[in-house]
């Protein structure tokens, strides 16, 4: 009897960590699955934009400002972004959006 809260415990345990490994693993077979086919980034709208540095990281961004509207394809998915101002890192590849972010997205599985 006095074992039984040890072994619920260790029970428990073997669950989490293979729970963990379950969706570690099925994360990224889906994500690799995702980006096999590249993504497409349109400009839709933007009344300015800049090409900077950032001076901490070196790293190159395209950034957006007023008015901003973008439209990002990736095989059958679209998505329409809209903000105020967008920076695209061309280093990581991602899209930051600010100020009243809207997005709309299209086409592909749902859920």
């Amino acid at each position: 009897m006095c074992f039984r809260p040890l072994q619920r415990k260790f029970f428990f345990l073997i669950v989490k960590c293979f729970l963990l490994a379950f969706f570690a693993l099925g994360t990224k077979a889906f994500s690799a699955e995702e980006n096999s086919q590249p993504s497409v980034i349109t400009i839709v709208n933007a009344n300015k934009t800049e090409y900077e540095k950032d001076s901490v990281t070196k790293e190159e961004q395209i950034v957006l400002t007023g008015a901003v509207v973008v439209e990002v394809a990736q095989g059958s998915v679209k998505t329409k972004i809209s903000a105020s101002k967008i920076s695209y890192n061309r280093e990581t590849s991602i899209l930051y959006a600010q100020g009243d972010v809207v997005m709309e997205q299209t086409g592909g599985k749902a859920g």
